[in-house]
């Protein structure tokens, strides 16, 4: 397991990041739902292109918990996607080991953007304002780490 996690470290300081792309925004509002404090829910992930090895997708939604009434839905959601691609010239981007690592990459390099567009959307529409959280660097890499291991294990 070290040694994934020591020949990715060496192989990703080749890896380069090539662009940033928002390809989704969607805000969705109940305009009967009056605005009060409820819970937050964030969901954030990404996943690797099936079409291109060297893009990932890195996706964040926030939405107020449902209504109480019984139908599930949540009054108010905000979601953003941005498409990631990474390029290299002596790294292997198709290697399982490396498309996780780019993955968990793709959510620690977009996550300020969808940060910013979301605490944006939200506080243009009329709600109170909305932050999403700092995430630590150590977290992220934290992160990358385990699901390497992960990977290299299975």
């Amino acid at each position: 397991m070290a040694k994934a996690a020591e020949i990715n470290s060496r192989t990703l300081s080749d890896v380069q990041l090539k662009s940033v792309t928002l390809v989704h925004v969607n805000f969705e509002r109940d305009l009967d739902v009056v605005p009060g404090r409820r819970d937050v829910r964030i969901e954030i992930g990404s996943e690797m292109s099936t079409d291109d090895p060297s893009a990932a997708v890195s996706r964040c939604r926030v939405s107020l918990d449902a209504n109480d009434d019984d139908s599930g839905e949540s009054p108010m959601s905000v979601e953003s996607a941005y498409r990631v691609v990474f390029s290299s010239e002596s790294a292997d981007l198709e290697s399982e080991d490396m498309q996780a690592h780019l993955a968990a990459l793709a959510m620690r390099v977009c996550y300020p953007y969808h940060r910013q567009i979301i605490g944006q959307m939200i506080s243009q529409s009329g709600l109170p304002p909305l932050l999403l959280p700092l995430v630590p660097d150590d977290q992220w890499v934290l992160n990358m780490n385990v699901k390497s291991e992960e990977v290299a294990a299975g």
